[in-house]
């Protein structure tokens, strides 16, 4: 299977922009109750709504959610 090619952050739309602020939530949710190890992308896609591929649609991976997950939350925090 061929991977889609991910989304520009600049070029989403408005709800493109909120699911993708549902994954980086859902993700920074579950870094509450378990370590990162721990987290997976279904995880992620089942707290969140949205579609497991849709998820791969805007992070090429767990380690990618988590990055911009926890930059969302330190420019929330700042």
């Amino acid at each position: 299977m061929i991977a889609a090619p991910l989304l520009d952050v600049s070029a989403m739309s408005a709800a493109q922009l909120a699911r993708r602020a549902r994954l980086n939530d859902a993700v920074i949710d579950l870094l509450g109750e378990m370590g990162p190890d721990d987290i997976q992308m279904r995880d992620v896609a089942d707290r969140s709504g949205v579609a497991l591929r849709t998820a791969y649609r805007y992070f090429s991976g767990k380690d990618h959610l988590l990055a911009a997950a926890l930059a969302a939350w330190h420019q929330r925090m700042a």
